[in-house]
């Protein structure tokens, strides 16, 4: 008989065959006759129902069943349920423990859930550690696994009660047929219980830095426990701080006493990596060991971008499991490198044994990475793989686990620590540093900045303040009324961080919070809060407690100048604690995040403070010191483990009084702030004639009333740039501002200009590069923050390159350095040539940097064979010091080499100087004995750009073809040092420590390719194009833009197109979509193309690569405006998509996505929306509807329909999506808030006005919160809402936000990007309804001429813009106009959208009002009653559309003599359903007069 549990269909049919009798006699009164069959059902399904909820009395007995097999004997094991065997009745013979009941996993005794300080803590919501539990839950599934248990045996209700109903029948048939069976007994009969299958241990790190993550890991075990998914969960502690190669201790129960035969064991481990243990190899020896027993992954609870500064610094795999045993052993798994280029075999898996290395998954704490690593390992089937970073490790070896160390810094002030951390760290990271710099860190204090001020107080961030190397450990530490004070800020760092990243206001409102939460708490904050309210105060009694509080809140104190006037209070309390200006030595050593630092004094920083600001600045929140986005780099995070990398490398004969001026760029000193400005040069000499004719020009122009820039021409290598450098330095306390732009590639004039508007307060994140040009230009004319200025174009190749970069106006200057003789052309510059130095200079510079015993003759010699070129005496006297090189020897070998290059550089080339090239293959020459990698380093530099060369390109790299010297130093980071450390002691490069960058002058570069043959000019700029493939970043983060925006003129440089290796051109098609990504349109458009038609040349116009950049082109040309182009690209490949891959494919899909972009900017929009039908509906059959590329074409399907005038079904294609997305991304995500903005403006377009209003307002609000007042999402939404309130009569409200969104788009998009003009048009319509006609035609025309250049003449949102012209033309009087504009426009509506579209409707609507102020009464009531017929057919009766027909028809007929009072009256009262009576609309009813259309169409 099979299972009656899984065969509910299996009870007899119904009926009255002959085969069956009536239990009940015909004479029984008892009830109603029933027969035997219908009896057995009824006592069948009736015990069924009873079982299943929960009421296990079936009846007589209870004896088991002998039939099914006596029960074995059962295990000693503790009984265990969860909620899904609450409906089984258990006889064993044992009481079930009591909170079996209640789906929580019972443990025996010896079986410990909690171990150490971990809490039991399940998780509710989504709580403050950022868990959301129920996705955690579903994450955890695949480890809901039941087993047969055959020690326990229970009560199969539905095969009892099945068994029981055939007793019974089988009895009643036996009684008709007179045989006497007896009574009939429910026997129960027993099967094996199910239990769960699964046992887990959580090995919980207790390193010293976890005690910043106990919430989290409280948290996160509680879930694991309560979420009734595993058998049991076991928690163990290890000490990472004290682990050694030979013994990890760990603590708490060992989970291989369990006695259980067969049982699934999975283990995590939870840690942050920062314990030293992780760094010398021995905990992952360790996990080694355990990795070969059973599956282990390794939950790492610091956000990934921190993990390669930790311990742990896992590698992308795709890791495969060999067998098909669910769960096997991590040794069972082989790996080979994620992301494997395409058409190239795979390699042969590589396979961990217990003999050699094993995979550990490396999971970030979010579900869908454990739900991924659960599904793998209770999969069964063979070959099954998942794409994970992972650590590849030893059992055993902890030398061969151990991660390389960052290098150790002997000697660092706080300046240099905070500039470090600031560069490593994340925005939020460094803003709660400077937070808490206000305050003391007790632990309670703590949590309370972190709570209200902290916008992602998440524990990451506060473990990468606490283990910087800007905190130390208060060992014991200090118990105070407001909780421990376990950390502290190193001496002078506070001092610095507010320096360097506080906001005047912000450190105020920090105190004030502080004063106020913690004043009943400790005396000083009663002291506190009185210097804030400006109170007198007397001298208090502190003791030394309250002196630790009042010492860690001076420097907040001086930064807002409180210091100041309470001097005697601040004087008192400095007597009484440990003097400053000393950084103690912290003895024990760092953990990785840490630095060694050894006692250096440190200067105190004085309080800065602005001179005479300006108007907009008083405005503007006043900054303290530097904002923190001055002090941008490239550097990448997770190259460092945030330990100093050292000072820039000088000759040792630098003369002491020089060292002071060795400023790292962007900061502040004083009152200027810094961006991005090289060190100065302490060898410069002479050139003092120039520095003042400078600033002769600067000044004159400034006098002249406008900016007029000093271009200092030159040929390369003769000092225009070190003459730039040290005119800044000398005359930097004339700026308040300093910023150097390096121009010889656009990219890097947009990475500066991008750090400039983040100084300047203008940034705005997903901003094109124009409209951040154009801010930050209007931004420095108007002196907002900064009126006296100073900005350095380096290296500028033509006038035009940056003309659209220089501001027009403003109390500033501008210096230009370029090669170009152009310049000196123009008259708009003040042009100065630089020329090679004087002898005198020449013999100066050689005797201060060469040799010490180099006499004035000799030095003549040299500056007369050298021909006083500056770069070439330079280099020429750092090698002879270095080498110890007598002149009379440096000059032969300069003559002999000189004679071995004169034949090859015939003719002249005035840019290729032998002089130049001569002295540096001197140098060169020797360094190809002395160090081969350091030469064949600078040789790959060669075919880089003149850009600075990120050094993490680098780093560790393998694998890729290169000199045999090189390729060692690319492996080893020892050896890479050395080479870098050779070529700097030379000069032969720029190595700048502060950025971690190299840069060679293209001098050097030309005199490195000039000797080499062309094959090894081949085999070098592969070698650049592998390193950049290797080190380009592989997601689309901000960070990975900036990393890919640092290499964009290196691809350019190395002509990366040419490679045919398929992650170079991956990186080329990355390089592009980057561009764009960033603004870039114009860098983006030139390399697409010339990329495109390399590509056709080499691999076809049908190849994968050729097409995928034609579809970047077709986006870039749309951001260009160039939207035919566009339209003929996208439509070309698309067609060539469909026919060789199929319509259903990836790259099909995409380009489909991107068609129907291209139809609405062609104004296409009924054929939009069809391809937006066909696109989602095949991602909901492909994806699921779910899936986030289905949600994206939802909601570019609801779009086009809202466009093509399908306003309902637009309505509630939106809703639909913004509730999934909402569940799918999160309700705060942009493109969740998108969706909800789309649906607002469907439902006031189909006459739910006041739902959409309210919708709105909150929508708007909630991105205003999120994303600030100036995001682009902000302001886009901030435009439907102004049309909405106009539209419901609230016009005060509309017109002064419709004036503030359209300044602000203006002011930050410029005034002829897309956004701009939606806001002007709607501006304009505002304007007119508030009656002030003159300027919203002024507007509306200027709107129009707009936007005929940015769309066709024919578009809709063209048509629209010019309805609303006309509509003010008529107010004006000029009504032949009017009906010229509308009469053409209702032609092209008719043709594109159709008659029935509501824009349609609107244009008739005026027309028939033009109609009428020109006298034509019938036309215009034949017009306004087809209006009327459309309107009722296509919208609502109180739609505003439709009444304004019927109110417009109403007057019509007055006019021809008919009686409307009683149809005016009904018109009015149905406005007053929906508008208030205030409404434009309703005085226009009562005063008998036409009403206008509002015509608005949704921004494209």
């Amino acid at each position: 008989m099979s299972d009656a549990r899984h065969d509910h269909g299996m009870t007899p049919e119904r009926g009255t065959s002959h085969g069956e009798t009536d239990l009940w006699d015909s004479t029984s009164a008892a009830g109603p006759r029933v027969s035997a069959r219908e009896f057995a059902e009824a006592i069948y399904l009736a015990a069924w129902q009873t079982a299943k909820g929960g009421d296990t009395s079936l009846g007589e007995g209870g004896r088991e069943r002998t039939e099914r097999g006596k029960p074995p004997e059962r295990d000693a094991g503790p009984p265990r349920t969860d909620a899904s065997e609450r409906s089984t009745t258990r006889f064993v013979g044992k009481k079930e423990p009591e909170d079996a009941s209640h789906g929580r996993v019972a443990v025996s005794t010896g079986h410990p859930q909690v171990g150490g300080r971990v809490d039991e803590e399940p998780l509710r919501g989504t709580s403050a550690t950022g868990f959301d539990r129920q996705r955690f839950i579903k994450a955890l599934r695949p480890f809901h696994l039941h087993v047969l248990d055959h020690g326990r045996w229970e009560v199969d209700a539905e095969a009892t009660a099945r068994e029981y109903a055939r007793s019974l029948l089988y009895t009643a048939m036996g009684r008709r047929e007179g045989h006497n069976r007896g009574a009939v007994t429910a026997v129960p009969l027993l099967v094996p219980s199910r239990k769960l299958g699964v046992h887990l241990t959580v090995f919980v790190d207790d390193s010293r830095s976890m005690e910043l993550q106990q919430e989290t890991v409280r948290a996160l075990v509680g879930l694991l426990r309560s979420a009734g998914v595993f058998r049991s969960v076991w928690l163990r502690r290890f000490e990472s701080d004290t682990a050694t190669p030979d013994r990890v201790v760990v603590h708490g129960p060992d989970f291989t006493a369990l006695p259980e035969q067969g049982a699934i064991h999975v283990a995590v481990v939870l840690s942050d990596g920062i314990g030293r243990g992780w760094t010398t190899g021995s905990v992952q020896s360790w996990l080694g060991h355990l990795a070969n027993g059973f599956p282990v992954a390794l939950i790492h609870l610091l956000s990934a971008r921190q993990w390669r500064r930790t311990g742990i610094r896992p590698e992308a795999m795709e890791v495969t499991a060999t067998g098909r045993a669910r769960a096997p052993a991590n040794r069972r798994y082989s790996d080979r490198p994620f992301r494997w280029p395409q058409d190239l075999p795979l390699p042969p898996a590589r396979k961990g044994s217990s003999a050699s290395s094993v995979v550990l998954p490396v999971l970030p704490l979010r579900p869908e990475a454990v739900r991924a690593w659960a599904e793998f390992v209770m999969d069964d089937r063979a070959g099954r793989t998942l794409n994970v970073s992972a650590l590849r490790v030893v059992p055993g070896d902890a030398a061969a686990n151990a991660v390389a160390p960052g290098p150790v810094v002997i000697s660092e002030n706080p300046v240099d620590m905070v500039r470090r951390f600031h560069r490593s760290s994340s925005t939020e990271s460094f803003r709660l540093a400077v937070d808490l710099a206000v305050v003391p860190l007790a632990d309670s204090v703590l949590d309370a900045v972190c709570q209200h001020f902290s916008e992602r107080s998440r524990t990451s961030e506060l473990a990468e303040v606490i283990f910087s190397g800007l905190v130390r450990q208060v060992d014991p530490a200090v118990v105070t009324s407001t909780g421990r004070i376990r950390w502290e800020y190193r001496p002078g760092i506070r001092r610095t961080l507010l320096s360097l990243g506080g906001r005047r206001s912000r450190i105020r409102n920090l105190l004030v919070f502080l004063a106020a939460e913690f004043e009943r708490d400790d005396p000083w904050f009663s002291v506190l809060r009185q210097m804030l309210n400006g109170d007198r105060i007397r001298l208090p009694q502190l003791d030394e407690t309250s002196l630790w509080f009042a010492d860690s809140t001076l420097p907040a104190l001086e930064s807002i100048g409180l210091a100041q006037r309470y001097r005697r209070l601040v004087r008192y309390i400095r007597e009484r604690t440990l003097p400053s200006g000393e950084v103690v030595v912290y003895q024990e050593s760092p953990p990785p995040f840490a630095t060694k630092i050894e006692r250096t004094k440190v200067e105190a920083l004085p309080t800065a403070r602005r001179g005479e600001d300006s108007a907009a600045d008083r405005d503007a929140e006043e900054t303290t010191h530097a904002s923190t986005t001055a002090d941008k780099s490239p550097t990448p995070a997770g190259e460092s483990d945030m330990t100093s990398h050292g000072a820039e490398s000088t000759p040792n004969n630098v003369p002491e009084d020089a060292s002071p001026n060795l400023f790292p760029a962007s900061r502040r000193t004083g009152t200027t702030a810094w961006g991005n400005v090289p060190p100065r040069n302490p060898m410069f000499t002479g050139r003092t004639d120039l520095l003042l004719r400078i600033r002769e020009q600067l000044v004159a122009g400034t006098e002249q009333g406008r900016v007029m820039p000093s271009v200092l021409n030159g040929l390369p290598g003769i000092g225009k740039t070190q003459l730039a450098t040290e005119y800044l330095y000398r005359y930097s306390e004339n700026y308040e501002l300093i910023w150097w732009i390096p121009a010889s590639h656009a990219n890097q004039v947009h990475e500066a200009y991008t750090l400039l508007a983040q100084e300047l307060g203008t940034y705005q994140p997903g901003a094109p590069v124009t409209s951040m040009v154009h801010a930050v230009r209007e931004a420095l004319r108007r002196g907002t923050r900064y009126r006296r200025w100073l900005l350095v174009f380096d290296d500028a190749r033509q006038p035009e390159d940056v003309a659209r970069y220089l501001p027009v106006g403003g109390d500033g200057h501008i210096i230009i350095t370029s090669r170009n003789l152009v310049w000196a052309a123009r008259s708009s510059h003040a042009a100065l040539t630089v020329d090679v130095f004087s002898r005198q200079e020449s013999i100066e510079l050689l005797r201060r940097c060469g040799p010490e015993d180099l006499t004035e003759n000799e030095a003549d010699e040299l500056a007369e064979a050298l021909g006083d070129l500056p770069i070439a005496l330079r280099q020429a006297a750092a090698w002879m010091y270095e080498t110890a090189t007598p002149v009379a020897e440096y000059l032969a070998q300069f003559q002999e080499k000189r004679s071995e290059i004169l034949p090859t550089l015939t003719p002249a080339d005035p840019d290729y100087p032998v002089t130049v090239i001569t002295t540096w293959n001197i140098s060169l020459d020797n360094l190809a004995t002395t160090n081969p990698a350091a030469l064949q380093l600078l040789q790959v530099c060669a075919f880089f750009s003149t850009a600075p060369i990120p050094r993490y390109l680098f780093t560790y790299v393998r694998d890729i073809s290169a000199p045999p010297a090189l390729s060692e130093a690319l492996s080893n980071p020892t050896k890479l040092s050395r080479a870098l450390s050779e070529i700097s002691r030379y000069g032969l490069a720029q190595i700048n420590h502060r950025t971690r960058t190299i840069q060679l002058h293209q001098l050097v570069q030309r005199a490195l390719r000039f000797p080499m043959t062309e094959e090894e000019r081949k085999n070098f700029r592969h070698c650049v194009h592998m390193l950049l493939a290797k080190g380009a970043p592989q997601d689309n983060s901000p960070e990975a833009r900036e990393r890919h925006a640092a290499l964009f003129s290196h691809v350019w440089a190395a002509k990366a197109w040419d490679c045919p290796d398929p992650w170079v051109r991956d990186l080329v098609i990355q390089q592009i979509q980057v561009a764009n990504l960033r603004g870039e349109y114009e860098a983006s458009r030139k390399l697409a193309e010339t990329v495109l038609a390399a590509w056709k040349e080499t691999y076809g116009a049908d190849a994968p690569e050729t097409l995928r950049v034609e579809l970047c082109l077709v986006r870039v040309l749309r951001n260009l405006g160039e939207h035919r182009q566009a339209y003929e690209l996208c439509e070309r490949t698309l067609g060539r998509l469909t026919e060789l891959y199929g319509p259903d494919a990836e790259e099909t899909l995409e380009a489909s996505n991107e068609f129907i972009r291209d139809l609405q900017f062609a104004g296409q929009f009924r054929e939009s929306a069809e391809l937006a039908r066909v696109v989602h509906d095949k991602h909901r059959r492909l994806l699921g509807p779910e899936d986030p590329e289905t949600l994206d074409a939802a909601h570019r399907y609801a779009y086009a329909l809202l466009l093509s005038g399908d306003h309902q079904k637009a309505a509630e294609l939106f809703r639909e999506t913004y509730r999934v997305k909402e569940m799918v991304l999160g309700p705060n995500a942009p493109k969740t808030l998108g969706s909800i903005d789309g649906y607002t403006d469907a439902l006031m377009e189909s006459g739910e006005y006041r739902e959409a209003l309210g919708l709105q307002r909150e929508n708007t609000e909630n991105v205003k919160a999120l994303f600030g007042e100036d995001n682009r999402g902000t302001l886009s939404n901030s435009v439907s809402l102004a049309m909405m309130l106009r539209r419901l009569g609230y016009l005060e409200e509309a017109l002064e936000l419709s004036r503030k969104v359209w300044l602000r788009t203006t002011s930050r998009f410029g005034p002829r990007s897309g956004i701009a003009l939606h806001a002007a048009s709607n501006y304009s319509a505002a304007l007119r309804v508030a009656n002030h006609y003159g300027e919203a035609l002024e507007l509306a025309e200027e709107t129009c001429r707009r936007y005929g250049e940015y769309l066709a003449e024919d578009h809709p949102h063209v048509v629209v813009a010019n309805i609303n012209r006309a509509v003010v033309l008529r107010l004006l009087g000029r009504v032949v106009e009017a009906r010229e504009i509308d009469e053409q426009a209702l032609e092209t509506l008719t043709a594109r959208l159709g008659e029935d579209h509501t824009i349609t409707i609107s244009c008739a609507i005026n027309l028939a009002s033009d109609l009428f102020a020109l006298g034509d009464v019938s036309g215009a009531l034949r017009l306004d009653t087809e209006n009327l017929e459309r309107c009722r057919r296509v919208l609502t009766e109180r739609h505003l559309l439709t009444l304004l027909a019927r109110h417009n028809l109403a007057l019509d007929r007055r006019a021809r003599g008919g009686e409307v009072e009683e149809e005016l009256v009904r018109i009015e009262r149905l406005y007053l359903d929906v508008v208030s009576e205030q409404h434009p609309a309703v005085l226009a009813v009562r005063r008998g007069v036409r009403g206008n259309a509002d015509v608005y169409l949704g921004q494209l």
